[in-house]
C-alpha cells in the first residue's frame, strides 16, 4: 500500500516538474524578446516611423473610448426600453432599484479609476 502512494506522489511530482515543457517556453520567450529588440532597435532608427506609430496608437485609444461611450449610451437605451416595458405598478420601485444599483456601480467604477 505504501508503494502505491509513493509511486503515485513520485509520479505527480514528475509531472509538476515538467522540465521539457519550462524549457520549450523559456526559448520561445527569448525567441520573443529577441525579436521585440529588433523591432524596437528599427522604429528608434527612424522617427517618422516612430512619429507614425504613436499618432496610430493615439487613434486607437479614441476609437476605444467612443466604443465605449456608444456602448454605453447603448446600454442606456436598453435600460429605457426595458424600463418603459414594465406595467405601470411595477415602474416605479424597478426604476428606484435600477438607479440604486447604477450609481453603486458608477461610484464603484470612479473610486477605481481615481
Amino acid at each position: 500500500m505504501t508503494e502505491d502512494i509513493v509511486t503515485r506522489l513520485s509520479r505527480q511530482s514528475l509531472k509538476l516538474m515538467d522540465t521539457e515543457g519550462i524549457f520549450v517556453q523559456a526559448m520561445q520567450d527569448i525567441v520573443k524578446d529577441e525579436i521585440k529588440k529588433r523591432i524596437v532597435a528599427r522604429i528608434d532608427r527612424d522617427p517618422a516611423l516612430k512619429e507614425q506609430i504613436k499618432i496610430a496608437i493615439e487613434d486607437l485609444i479614441e476609437a476605444r473610448i467612443k466604443e465605449g461611450y456608444a456602448m454605453m449610451r447603448l446600454g442606456k437605451i436598453a435600460a429605457r426600453v426595458g424600463l418603459e416595458m414594465i406595467p405601470g405598478d411595477l415602474k416605479d420601485d424597478v426604476t428606484r432599484e435600477f438607479t440604486s444599483i447604477l450609481e453603486r456601480e458608477i461610484s464603484e467604477i470612479f473610486q477605481k479609476i481615481s
